[in-house]
């Protein structure tokens, strides 16, 4: 699926969940794992798309890949990507 079609035709609908794969999570590195969140936060952002990995994260998840995925997210948040409006509600 094209989710950036998706995004476009269906962003007041419905919500995005997750996306991070998991085999990129197991055995990719930090550098793909990286790719891969900024890859779903440049395309879905963070209004209707919880951020995460695609369905759970497992004993095989590489610590370091699970850190960059974080990071990633924080990163894209200091950026300003989240309108202020928001940040202010919390």
């Amino acid at each position: 699926m094209d989710l950036a079609q998706l995004k476009r035709d269906y962003h007041d609908r419905i919500t995005f969940v997750g996306g991070v794969d998991l085999n990129v999570l197991e055995a990719g590195t930090t550098e793909k794992t990286k790719e891969f969140a900024e890859y779903l936060l440049e395309t879905l952002g963070l209004i209707g798309y919880i951020f995460g990995s695609s369905n759970s994260v497992t004993p095989n998840v590489i610590p370091e890949n699970l850190k960059a995925m974080v990071q990633t997210l924080s990163e894209y948040n200091k950026k300003g990507m989240i309108p202020e409006k928001k940040r202010e509600n919390k």
